[in-house]
């Protein structure tokens, strides 16, 4: 299960809608919440402490470096 709207928009607006990577301002729905610690590895969306605001660029970079750690690509 996805985070809710409005946890991403809380988020998104606490970090003035920019990209934690890139640092680039973006409109939310070009914004996504990146999970530090995976779900496969227990990581939720509960503790704000492990999400991340990121552009969907960034996010795909993330994503393609966690599957590449683990040998999936």
């Amino acid at each position: 299960m996805g985070i809710s709207k409005e946890k991403k928009q809380l988020l998104c607006n606490y970090m003035d809608y920019k990209c934690e990577i890139c640092h680039k301002k973006f409109i939310l729905s070009n914004l996504q919440i990146h999970r530090i610690r995976p779900s496969y590895e227990d990581g939720t969306y509960e503790n704000f402490k492990n999400c991340m605001v990121v552009c969907k660029k960034c996010h795909e970079i993330l994503n393609s470096a966690q599957r590449m750690a683990l040998g999936l690509q």
